[in-house]
């Protein structure tokens, strides 16, 4: 949207380090659904989402009421959680590889490609949601894309009762089309 801008830059760069600390949080999260530790990760969620409610509380309070630093805010809470996530992560993984237990690299394998897939989807998935708004961003100004996205969201609802009809219709349209 800020492509034409350099006055966002920073909020941009910060806010994609939060994104790849997002990302690099599903390795953990892997492991301990594979070894159904799944108190460990409410627990993680939990507690991210309480120490970012405290960090932006803290910058709010000493004025720092800015887009920068409630991204920074932000990006020091996600980096507090993922060295604590990372550092239980290879806790528990030191004592697997200590402990001599086996793992099973045609698994692993198998993992690392569907994550190599599914990842590649996803962001495939999100430029095309997302490939209007940064045209628009482009050739427009910002505010025209804020009133495209809001009209957008508004107005998507119709698909779902236009979309029976077409189903509807098209053998009514047919017949009529070979008269």
């Amino acid at each position: 949207i800020f492509l034409k801008s350099t006055l966002h830059v920073d909020s941009i760069f910060y806010y994609s380090l939060i994104s790849v600390i997002e990302i690099m949080r599903g390795l953990p999260h892997a492991f301990f659904q594979s070894k159904k530790l799944f108190n460990w990760i409410n627990f993680f969620l939990g507690f991210r989402s309480l120490l970012q409610i405290i960090i932006i509380t803290f910058l709010f309070k000493f004025g720092y009421n800015d887009l920068e630093s409630i991204i920074s805010g932000l990006l020091i809470g996600s980096f507090i959680l993922i060295v604590m996530e990372y550092s239980l992560f290879l806790n528990k993984t030191l004592r697997i590889f200590l402990n001599k237990e086996s793992i099973n690299y045609l698994i692993l394998n198998k993992y690392i490609k569907f994550n190599i897939v599914t990842f590649s989807s996803t962001s495939i998935k999100a430029l095309h949601q997302h490939l209007d708004k940064l045209i628009i961003g482009y050739f427009f100004s910002v505010n025209l894309v804020g009133i495209y996205a809001t009209l957008k969201k508004i107005t998507s609802p119709i698909i779902f009762f236009a979309a029976p009809l077409q189903l509807i219709y098209y053998p009514k349209i047919i017949e009529w089309n070979k008269k």
